[in-house]
């Protein structure tokens, strides 16, 4: 299983708009992409402003798949549309990584 991190700051103001728009527009076509697991938003405690988009997949495939996808486009231009004139998503350091999964332990 592979994880893709997208992690990056959000002014904090701001971060109800957010959540709102993974929450309407994100969340429910979580089951038309092939291979999603799972998906989350976090939001940093140490400091509000520090977001997270988690994302687990079956396959490095299915995550290659999504990552050229129409729908992850129009979920950047959503965000860019929606928020690009008064927020500003990315604020000092983002980055996005893909790891593996090869461990996992249950309690």
């Amino acid at each position: 299983m592979y994880v893709r991190m997208v992690w990056g700051h959000l002014r904090s103001d701001r971060w109800e708009e957010y959540e709102k728009y993974y929450r309407e527009s994100v969340f429910p076509l979580n089951d038309k992409v092939a291979g999603l697991v799972s998906r989350s938003i976090l939001r940093g405690i140490d400091g509000e402003d520090e977001a997270v988009s988690l994302s687990v997949w079956n396959t490095e495939e299915d995550l290659a798949a999504y990552e050229t996808s129409n729908l992850r486009k129009q979920f950047a231009d959503d965000i860019q549309r929606n928020f690009a004139t008064s927020w500003s998503y990315i604020t000092g350091e983002y980055w996005v990584r893909t790891f593996e999964i090869v461990n996992v332990t249950r309690t």
